[in-house]
């Protein structure tokens, strides 16, 4: 991670910055140990997206990790509902309260997923448009020794796949971030 707060930029020439990362540590003062999640720092790694690349490119979507996820829902109760868990509620179309709706989470109208597969203790901040998928050559059954089908040993079975080879690419990782080292506890 980086120090002093700063973004991590060390992974690409400066001849070519719209090849820089953007990493930045969850303490501002780039110590080794997790750090609770605020939202300023949450919105430094905006900013600093935002400073390289304009608001055209800035993230559209945050990941996190459904730990993660409970640390910013409280980050939310204490921030919207000055600490009062019972008025961060929305009425459903019974008009009963509900508590946070974790389906529609979002941080300045970027829209947050969740999921086990993100790593703990980090927020990916994404630009979904500077992703692509590649085809590298068309789709076609394999057929190592010249079959396409192919037996199973002991067995009146045939087996055969479908091989199709694709490569996903950043095409701006400048217009993405990773704020990473903070507390899983809220």
């Amino acid at each position: 991670p980086g120090t002093g707060g700063a973004a991590r930029n060390d992974t690409a020439s400066p001849t070519y910055p719209v090849l820089k990362s953007n990493i930045l540590t969850a303490s501002a003062t780039g110590g080794h140990g997790r750090t609770a999640l605020t939202a300023a720092r949450m919105q430094e790694v905006l900013s600093t997206i935002r400073q390289q690349v304009g608001s055209r490119m800035a993230p559209d979507c945050l990941l996190m990790n459904y730990m993660q996820e409970a640390t910013y829902v409280h980050l939310l109760i204490g921030n919207i509902a000055g600490g009062t868990p019972g008025n961060f509620t929305r009425k459903m179309a019974s008009g009963n309260d509900v508590g946070v709706d974790v389906d529609t989470l979002k941080y300045g109208g970027i829209p947050i997923k969740s999921g086990q597969h993100v790593p703990k203790g980090m927020i990916i901040f994404l630009n979904l448009g500077s992703w692509s998928v590649l085809e590298l050559g068309p789709g076609k059954w394999a057929d190592d020794d010249g079959a396409v089908l192919s037996r199973v040993s002991g067995s009146d079975v045939y087996s055969a796949y479908y091989a199709w080879y694709m490569q996903l690419i950043c095409k701006h990782p400048n217009a993405n971030g990773v704020l990473c080292g903070l507390s899983l506890t809220v």
